[in-house]
């Protein structure tokens, strides 16, 4: 029996329209008019400026008049002149999804070019998008992909299994996917049709297409430039999205106009890119970003640097990134081999403090609270309670066969360590006051260099077996990294460098390496079981999520969520994603 997924979704896209001619030059010198008068970055350099598009022929549409004020421009769905305003904290380094380094706040410039095969709905379930099906084999090491058909490029290049092929030999040698694709076991793609391809793993991965729903792996380029002029290529993206970038200004602004060619528009869908043109500008301050929002210089501002705007007018979505910060135990050292140690020393910290310093969402297990998996029983057990926490030091150092050889009654010691340079590490001191109060507990700190204290962690001179007894950490990971992330943080510990635990549980090791073999219902209980066997071991503890917050305009829709092509909703901005094409005037 195969397994996979579909996207029910309607009936093919129709013919495509014959193309038409490129993007004029006058469009994009418009563009520079206009933007270049708003930047609080200073003045640029003509070297700096790049007129960028498709070099072949699409179909792309909107005026923008250099004469006319975007900051009162009518939102209207017919298209004219309709300009939406974006705030970014910081540039991307390059728009190449295969080689530049992206995190959450700088995704929404790729979606505005690049399409992915598939997308996620809000319970994380991949659905298809520039595919509409993923079968897997029995072994689940070969995933045959179905490709939607009348799919062309910015520079009118159809879309089809080739695309895929070629985009593989890019994807091989870049910075970002190279690793994505050894990570996922993806060693190979084959044409098998036009619009059918195959995907050869080196184990079996029943999570691959939540792979094909992420940037380094799943966002669909034009492989012809990235192969012949990868350097070019940095900031003149050609995708299929619904937007086409006519101009480049790196650290300063990239505008794009619409791609009336979509093809999700093309098919007669509702959804589909409605605004002429669409504007990023990079904005550091937070609080001239927000600023610019209330006064609509901007109509959607983006940052992980935010919070939730509360004024009237104004929607907010914050997502709490996957992974986290916290600490780590050496569960191989005594006394915090003992689970009472480790437990207890959780509950005596100060959780609100730390979060103070460090900002962010709460975190309480190696599950944001958006994700699937997260167990909100968990979440409330991992409050700061100093009575129970304190209660089972107690315990432990009553105990006449403790683990570290002291006599009873004499207080257990400890060692915190954290980076010279660390704001964690700052946050983390000043939330354990508990333990230095406490006549349990001999505590010291130590703040080495940051490469003396990857080499106490990690053990990098001692066979993998660190040298510390607790340690600042990040931890977790994203989306279809999660299984990755617990499989490399709590392996082996002599194949493992990520495990800096420094201790091996056959249990959870046992459930956790037959995560990539499952799916669905049968994963949901596996991961359940996971989360609370970490909650009850504590080699780790959590305090903050990374978050990104995204505050728009409510003259503008489809920036919270967003329906996906089989009547499922997909997070958007709630799950830490924005998607252009499904934004538009309200």
């Amino acid at each position: 029996m195969s397994r996979g997924i579909a996207d029910g979704r309607s009936p093919e896209a129709s013919a495509w329209l014959v193309a038409r001619a490129i993007v004029p030059v006058l469009l994009a010198a418009a563009v520079l008019a206009a933007c270049s008068g708003g930047s609080d970055q200073g003045d640029t350099t003509d070297d700096s400026l790049q007129s960028v598009g498709p070099t072949s022929t699409s179909t792309v549409t909107g005026s923008v008049d250099s004469d006319s004020d975007p900051q009162t421009a009518e939102a209207d769905l017919e298209g004219t002149d309709t300009v939406l305003r974006v705030g970014l904290p910081a540039d991307a380094v390059g728009l190449r999804p295969w080689e530049d380094t992206c995190d959450r706040a700088c995704q929404p410039l790729l979606s505005a070019f690049f399409d992915r095969l598939f997308e996620l709905d809000t319970h994380g379930v991949p659905v298809g998008w520039l595919a509409t099906e993923a079968v897997a084999d029995e072994s689940l090491t070969e995933w045959t992909v179905t490709l939607q058909p009348g799919v062309r490029f910015h520079d009118g290049t159809v879309f089809d299994a080739e695309i895929l092929a070629a985009m593989w030999q890019v994807q091989q040698q870049g910075a970002v996917s190279a690793p994505a694709a050894d990570a996922a076991g993806l060693i190979d793609v084959e044409v098998v049709d036009q619009y059918v391809v195959l995907y050869r793993l080196s184990a079996p991965n029943a999570g691959f297409p939540a792979v094909l729903a992420e940037a380094p792996l799943g966002t669909v380029f034009q492989p012809a430039a990235a192969l012949t002029e990868p350097d070019a290529s940095r900031h003149s993206p050609v995708g299929t999205g619904p937007y086409v970038a006519i101009l480049r200004d790196p650290g300063n602004v990239t505008a794009a106009v619409r791609f009336d060619d979509y093809w999700y528009s093309a098919a007669g869908a509702d959804l589909g890119p409605t605004f002429d043109e669409l504007r990023f500008t990079i904005e550091p301050s937070a609080q001239r970003r927000v600023s610019k929002l209330l006064t609509s210089e901007f109509d959607v501002v983006i940052g992980t640097d935010l919070e939730a705007v509360g004024d009237a007018g104004i929607s907010s979505f914050v997502h709490a990134e996957g992974s986290s910060t916290g600490a780590v135990f050496n569960t191989s050292a005594p006394p915090l081999d003992d689970a009472r140690v480790r437990a207890g020393l959780a509950l005596l910290v100060d959780y609100d403090t730390a979060l103070a310093v460090l900002g962010g969402v709460r975190a309480t297990q190696w599950f944001a609270p958006s994700n699937r998996w997260y167990d909100a029983s968990i979440a409330s057990a991992a409050a700061q309670d100093v009575e129970r926490g304190t209660a089972l030091l107690a315990s432990y150092i009553a105990d006449p066969d403790r683990s570290d050889d002291e006599e009873p009654g004499s207080p257990i010691e400890i060692e915190l360590l954290c980076p010279s340079s660390d704001r964690l590490g700052e946050a983390l001191i000043s939330a354990v006051g508990a333990w230095s109060e406490s006549t349990d507990v001999s505590l010291s700190i130590r703040r080495p260099g940051i490469e003396q204290f990857q080499q106490a962690v990690i053990g990098t001179e001692t066979g993998l077996l660190g040298a510390h007894s607790i340690a600042c950490w990040d931890l977790g990971g994203e989306g279809s990294a999660i299984p990755a992330s617990l499989l490399a943080a709590f392996g082996p510990v002599s194949g493992s460098p990520e495990n800096v635990t420094d201790g091996f549980d056959d249990e959870l090791y046992g459930a956790l390496a037959s995560i990539r073999s499952i799916s669905g219902v049968e994963l949901d209980a596996q991961m359940a079981l996971v989360g609370r066997h970490l909650a009850q071991e504590v080699p780790v503890f959590h305090i903050a999520h990374g978050q990104l917050t995204v505050a728009a305009s409510d003259n503008i829709v489809g920036v919270g969520s967003w329906s996906l092509p089989e009547g499922s909703e997909a997070a958007g901005a709630s799950g830490g994603e924005l998607r252009w094409v499904a934004v538009a005037p309200a």
